[in-house]
């Protein structure tokens, strides 16, 4: 269930940041993971950047090292959040533990798109060419090699 990480954004949005770091410690494995993220975002938002992009690292990790699986829609929709305030990186990092060949199809295609609006046009063609899906890698290359309609999706 996503009730854990639900419960930590909760006490976040009430900016009350020490009972959702307590609520933390009692959550499954894979609730952790999104509700360390979810802490991530907020101290972003919070201009604790540093701090937030280490908790990024750090949720990657215990995927990685413990062979998690967090759920994708959830884990889709932070990494979205992360993106709306400009930090491609972290939404990068977040995609990378997506299972769902469609959902991080969804998420690579966003991030590609986030390069190529901010000139970066090579890490938005890398992006996208990590993209499984391939009638949207076509449809994203498509858009970042003509800049027409970047970010209209």
């Amino acid at each position: 269930t996503q009730m854990g990480s639900k419960v930590v954004s909760d006490f976040l949005e009430r900016r009350d940041l020490e009972s959702a770091v307590f609520v933390i410690k009692y959550l499954s494995e894979e609730e952790k993971v999104l509700a360390l993220l979810e802490v991530a975002y907020w101290l972003v938002l919070h201009d604790k950047k540093g701090l937030g992009n280490s908790l990024v690292e750090e949720a990657f990790r215990m995927v990685v090292e413990r062979k998690l699986q967090p759920d994708d829609d959830s884990l889709r929709d932070i990494a979205f959040k992360f993106l709306k305030i400009g930090q491609i990186k972290d939404a990068l990092t977040i995609a990378a533990i997506i299972t769902n060949k469609e959902i991080a199809s969804q998420v690579f295609a966003r991030i590609a798109l986030a390069y190529a609006r901010k000139g970066d046009k090579l890490k938005a063609v890398t992006v996208a060419e990590a993209i499984s899906n391939e009638n949207v890698k076509k449809e994203i290359l498509k858009a970042i090699e003509g800049d027409e309609d970047v970010g209209h999706q």
